[in-house]
């Protein structure tokens, strides 16, 4: 397994400090092992219960996870870590394989499963526009845009017309495809994983000597 405190990411920050940086990181590699573990139950057994919490997890790791590793991309001492390449590359292949209008479907899909209805979001109108803006993410992007309503309700009803309204059947064929991404990067994900894992009995082990 490999050792935490080796890497460079431990050794760039005091991890018995939670600074921001660290919270951030700490909170994308919780959402990467949920996500993997959602991954692989969703691929051997279709579970609506679980595929909402993966649209949850997917969402975050997305949109906010993208924001984390350009965080640590940008510092000297991380930017040539290997395994953080590994990650950029893991995040930006899931990215490259997904439409506009099925990320927006996601996001759709995990506002409805934290119970956010799309008159929940924030709403807009500017330069006179009678028509009510939201902010949204694009796909890649680290910052909301503002977009009409009508333009993200077409991107939500032409994946519903893809799939016949069936959204199961939209869940399965869209988490398979991500799925073969996840094998592809197994390795890195499981070098991560443990990585996690250590980082939380090291930081229990501090906390416990105190």
């Amino acid at each position: 397994m490999a050792n935490f405190m080796d890497t460079d990411i431990a050794k760039s920050y005091d991890f018995q400090k939670f600074s921001k940086p660290i919270e951030e990181f700490y909170l994308f590699l919780q959402w990467q092992m949920d996500l993997y573990c959602l991954d692989g139950e969703l691929a051997n057994e279709y579970n609506r219960f679980l595929q909402q919490l993966y649209y949850i997890k997917l969402s975050e790791y997305l949109i906010s996870g993208k924001r984390t590793l350009s965080n640590l991309s940008s510092i000297n001492t991380i930017k040539d870590d290997i395994a953080v390449k590994d990650l950029i590359n893991f995040q930006q292949e899931l990215l490259n394989n997904l439409s506009e209008e099925e990320f927006q479907y996601i996001q759709y899909r995990r506002h409805s499963s934290a119970h956010i209805s799309l008159d929940g979001y924030d709403l807009f109108y500017t330069n006179g526009n009678k028509r009510p803006e939201m902010q949204i993410y694009l796909k890649g992007s680290c910052s909301k845009v503002k977009m009409e309503r009508e333009k993200i309700n077409d991107y939500i009803d032409s994946i519903l017309r893809q799939c016949d309204s069936d959204e199961k059947q939209f869940d399965i064929t869209l988490t398979l495809r991500l799925h073969n991404i996840f094998i592809k990067h197994k390795t890195v994900l499981n070098y991560w994983t443990n990585i996690f894992i250590q980082y939380i009995e090291n930081f229990h082990l501090s906390q416990n000597t105190k």
